[in-house]
């Protein structure tokens, strides 16, 4: 249910963690990559990138506190919306095609 993704930061490395994501988590689980928008790992974001080119079926559904939040895409709605009442809710972006709440202070 639950996936921790702070492992290489190459895109290679990032690509290949989020499709194993995939394919690993349950139909209702959440993916937490770590170093994304991390100054110090750019690849980490292009890696992001080309996974999400892949039409997979994890999708992003928040951001903040230099992590990305991901779910399988019949989910996000429903965690995109319970993010949306939480408190640290600083706004609403559109990311590779999925509107994202950004955590953070206002």
């Amino acid at each position: 249910r639950f996936i921790s993704v702070d492992a290489g930061h190459s895109v290679e490395h990032t690509v290949s963690d989020l499709h194993l994501a995939n394919r690993l988590v349950s139909n209702e689980g959440v993916v937490i990559l770590d170093d994304f928008f991390h100054c110090h790992w750019p690849e980490v974001t292009e890696g992001v990138g080309r996974f999400l080119d892949s039409n997979p079926t994890l999708v992003p559904f928040a951001m903040g506190y230099n992590k990305l939040f991901l779910s399988k895409l019949g989910w996000q709605h429903r965690y995109f919306e319970e993010f949306m009442s939480m408190p640290l809710r600083s706004k609403i972006v559109t990311l590779y095609g999925h509107k994202v709440v950004v955590l953070g202070s206002h």
